[in-house]
């Protein structure tokens, strides 16, 4: 049964803790990217305009907060746990633009659309089973932290030196999300680690065993093969 909501939710020291540190980590990620936006585009009203609609984006999240916590009340947990965990995030997962960051100025499809939208969906439908106001407002504000404004810090950083995304930002990235599921399930925590050591070593290496003995290569798919020596027929 969902719970009702109120802003005088009781928290717990530890929890109140751990909204500060999100807070502050959220916080610091918004100033962060307001500084990249003045890095690159060296204006003040660019980053001004990026500022308000941070600020109205913020302001519109906690005026809905205590309309969406109603959101999903007649409906069961089973219900919104499979509309979001089972259909939105594997279309998410399908049609997310993996090479984002590796692109300059490239301007939003209808996929990166489609991936947007699920992401936003499922933040709402989630976030309306927490029982105060408070939390789904903290929710749905990391939420749009998360997918709005660290693509755009990861995309700049790549941009700038990539070398900084490979050995610096991703193990952070990789550390700190690897945390966060084996606080959620160990045996999740496990898949996701052989899960990326399976796609950063093995699949390369057999990428690279498969492709070593071709001297043109059409496509990064194409069939391996030996080169061909044409007979002499004379």
């Amino acid at each position: 049964m969902h719970k009702s909501s109120n802003y005088d939710c009781t928290f717990s020291p530890t929890s109140i803790l751990f909204h500060k540190f999100l807070y502050t980590i959220n916080i610091i990620i918004i100033i962060l990217k307001e500084v990249l936006v003045y890095d690159i585009h060296k204006s003040l009203n660019d980053s001004f305009k990026n500022i308000l609609d941070t600020i109205i984006i913020i302001g519109i999240i906690w005026i809905l907060s205590p309309v969406m916590i109603s959101l999903t009340q007649t409906h069961s947990d089973d219900t919104v746990y499979l509309v979001s965990l089972c259909i939105l995030l594997p279309i998410h997962f399908m049609f997310h633009n993996y090479g984002f960051i590796y692109e300059k100025n490239e301007n939003i499809d209808i996929f990166d659309s489609t991936s947007l939208s699920c992401v936003v969906v499922e933040s709402v439908i989630l976030g309306s089973r927490l029982p105060s106001i408070i939390q789904v407002f903290s929710f749905l504000f990391c939420s749009s932290i998360l997918f709005f404004y660290t693509p755009f810090i990861v995309q700049t950083i790549v941009l700038k030196n990539i070398n900084y995304y490979n050995y610096v930002l991703f193990p952070i990235i990789f550390i700190i999300l690897s945390i966060c599921i084996r606080s959620i399930s160990i045996p999740l925590f496990y898949v996701n680690l052989f899960g990326h050591a399976f796609i950063l070593f093995v699949i390369p290496a057999l990428f690279v065993n498969k492709h070593n003995s071709k001297t043109v290569l059409e496509g990064p798919w194409d069939i391996s093969g030996a080169p061909f020596v044409q007979k002499n027929t004379d």
